[in-house]
């Protein structure tokens, strides 16, 4: 039987990752049902305002692929010995990527086909009616092009049917096969890497967020340079932390205000630069913090990080299908905010439990076969050269 995977001492980045999951489901439950107020002054605070970051799915998507980033090559700087291909076993490492990706994506791909077949779409549900957002998914017939896309998880697109989510699982998958080419860049120059990623971004029209995986390796690279700096000068600990939260935050504050008030509409690379900019700086600040990390290292919060990809997947057939059932059980139920509240934390519970048990009976599993494969292909190939 194989080894169970072993618990890294950067647990309490995991529970990073469990409340960036936190801020998605929210995200698309308020693009669902709305937000728990009417009024435009309640509107506008939670909208165009730093408060928007609880249900800014976008920024957490950011902080996504910078975790990704730092915890997939964290372990090539570990010590002060120059990194060369040598280190990497491209097949063990393309392998283990795959199936830790694809075999509860499969599984929650079917269960949504499944569910889209046989499970009403529209309830009356007073006081938070569903909005247009939600019925532009799981609507149209699928057809074999768009299935084979959905299946294969390698056309980054934002128009999936089944899972409108799963964009970020095609990039982070295809990204991270080509993060051993990072690595290895970033070991030679760093200006290097910074050139390579600003080249296919601006000119070969490839995904902003892979700027997020090269500042994840660039944190992997100088955390302990960075650590060091930042011991021996309290407050630019907190300088960093607030730098972080302002720039994290910034597309629904700042930059939105210099939008209206200057006219100036700003470029989408440039916003996700900054979000992925402020994920970065917090993630050092937690690297940093003893307080911070005591904090995330809280059972309940790993314990939420190490389900956070089954949460992921699993929310959105929860909020297609659990959730209206929900709200419109509680028609009776007053007033709007209270409504709000209990469906959101429905949501949450009920998505929870069922990640758990997809957290053990398949995400394991998969990690285990993945490993298995990929020693099985190394034990095969050293065999061959010999």
């Amino acid at each position: 039987m194989p080894e169970k995977p072993s618990i890294s001492h950067l647990n309490f980045l995991d529970s990073i990752r469990g409340f960036a999951a936190l801020f998605v489901i929210a995200s698309h439950y308020v693009l669902s049902y709305g937000l728990p107020c009417k009024d435009a002054l309640c509107d506008m605070i939670l909208t165009e305002s730093a408060l928007h970051f609880w249900w800014d799915g976008y920024a957490a998507v950011s902080m996504f692929f910078v975790l990704s980033g730092f915890v997939l090559t964290i372990k090539f700087f570990k010590d002060n010995s120059t990194v060369t291909i040598n280190n990497f076993n491209l097949s063990e490492y393309w392998i283990a990527r795959f199936f830790r990706i694809w075999p509860a994506y499969s599984i929650v791909l079917c269960l949504s086909w499944w569910l889209k077949s046989t499970m009403p779409l529209a309830y009356d549900i007073r006081l938070l009616p569903q909005q247009e957002w939600i019925f532009r998914f799981w609507q149209e017939l699928l057809t074999p092009l768009t299935i084979i896309k959905e299946v294969l998880l390698i056309f980054p697109s934002q128009e999936l049917t089944l899972l409108p989510h799963a964009w970020t699982l095609s990039i982070e998958l295809l990204v991270s096969f080509v993060v051993p080419v990072g690595v290895l860049l970033v070991n030679r120059s760093v200006s290097w890497l910074i050139a390579l990623t600003l080249f296919v971004i601006i000119f070969m029209g490839a995904s902003p967020f892979i700027l997020h995986f090269m500042l994840g390796i660039l944190i992997a690279k100088w955390h302990k340079k960075i650590t060091r700096v930042l011991d021996a000068h309290s407050l630019w600990k907190l300088y960093t932390f607030v730098s972080g939260i302002f720039l994290y935050v910034g597309r629904f504050s700042w930059i939105l205000f210099i939008n209206k008030i200057f006219n100036i509409e700003m470029n989408d690379n440039l916003i996700w630069a900054f979000t992925g900019l402020g994920s970065t700086l917090i993630i050092i600040s937690v690297l940093v913090s003893t307080r911070l990390k005591s904090f995330l290292s809280k059972p309940l919060f790993v314990a939420l990080g190490k389900i956070s990809y089954s949460f992921y997947l699993l929310h959105f057939c929860v909020l297609m299908c659990v959730t209206p059932w929900v709200l419109s059980s509680m028609n009776l139920v007053e007033p709007l905010a209270l409504k709000w509240f209990l469906g959101l934390s429905i949501t949450i519970a009920v998505t929870i439990f069922f990640s758990f048990f997809m957290y053990k009976c398949i995400e394991i599993p998969g990690i285990y076969l993945g490993k298995y494969l990929a020693k099985q292909i190394v034990l095969k190939n050293s065999f061959n050269d010999k």
